[in-house]
């Protein structure tokens, strides 16, 4: 991954702190051409399970590693416990731990923050 600008490394961690349903909105709005007509219904999806994994349900905004974990399994994305890891350091853009579902649409579309925040 790219190196972020703090500029952007910021404007990214307002995003992560919104709730889910805004985070994908957010994504969404970014992405409609690319993802949008497409997948709207999957990430709608994804939405729907991180609110149904955090305990703070639609107020939440980020999983703990094991609700991480857990959630990529509900996607038939079955990892070790060693692998997800690794895949959290790669998923887990503002490093604290935590896998916010804006975070976890990017890696799963290959998208770069740098394209979300150009992208809105």
């Amino acid at each position: 991954m790219a190196e972020l600008k703090c500029d952007e490394l910021e404007e990214f961690k307002l995003v992560t702190a919104k709730p889910y349903d805004r985070q994908a909105v957010f994504f969404l709005n970014a992405f409609w051409t690319e993802f949008g007509e497409s997948d709207a219904e999957r990430v709608w999806e994804v939405t729907h399970k991180f609110v149904e994994l955090d305990d703070r349900g639609k107020a939440g905004n980020e999983l703990d590693e094991f609700k991480a974990h857990k959630l990529l399994e509900e996607f038939g994305e079955t990892l070790t416990v060693l692998k997800m890891r690794e895949a959290l350091r790669k998923i887990d853009v503002d490093s604290n731990k935590q896998m916010a579902e804006i975070e976890y649409l990017l890696y799963r579309y290959g998208e770069s923050v740098t394209e979300l925040i150009l992208a809105r």
